[in-house]
């Protein structure tokens, strides 16, 4: 029997988050995402892959196709095969247990749903129901900013028109 400790597989990086895998089999594969605060795994989808995640500490956005979520510790959230999916840090550091299958596992990254805010420069996912002229909030500065779509990708801009609100569930 292998077992492993997740606080032991917590490791951090300033530049980009990191994940580990300490379980890879022909049937499914068990990752450990490490996030600092704000840093974002972009949209993307596993075609033939089903994949869990668990929040064993910290908090964040957790983005589903068209719907975003707080997640907290404790929390599990499942994307079916070929949905596409993102994850925002929040404040504080944020571990993430994932376990996709079956094997091999394919990965479509969606690199135009995102945005850079004019403020704070933070990368922001966003649903897929974003369109051009979109309102919303920076999570970090809070600032009101207008999505711009320019050549399949979305341009931040400060704005003071009000987002709708939204109530996070």
């Amino acid at each position: 029997m292998e077992t492993v400790k997740i606080s032991s597989l917590e490791e951090f990086s300033v530049e980009k988050y990191l994940k580990v895998n300490p379980f890879k089999t022909d049937k499914i594969i068990f990752n450990v995402y490490n996030f600092k605060p704000w840093q974002a795994l972009h949209m993307h989808k596993h075609p033939d892959n089903d994949e869990v995640f668990y929040v064993v500490d910290g908090e964040g956005i957790f983005i589903v196709h068209d719907e975003e979520r707080s997640i907290s510790e404790n929390s599990a959230i499942y994307v079916p095969a070929n949905t596409l999916h993102s994850i925002l840090a929040g404040e504080n550091d944020l571990v993430i247990i994932s376990v996709q299958g079956p094997t091999p596992v394919g990965s479509m990254l969606m690199d135009n749903f995102r945005y850079g805010c004019p403020v704070c420069s933070l990368d922001t996912p966003v649903t897929i129901n974003t369109y051009d002229g979109c309102l919303t909030v920076c999570p970090r500065c809070n600032i009101k900013l207008k999505l711009k779509k320019i050549d399949g990708r979305f341009e931040a801009e400060e704005t003071k028109e009000s987002p709708p609100t939204i109530a996070w569930v």
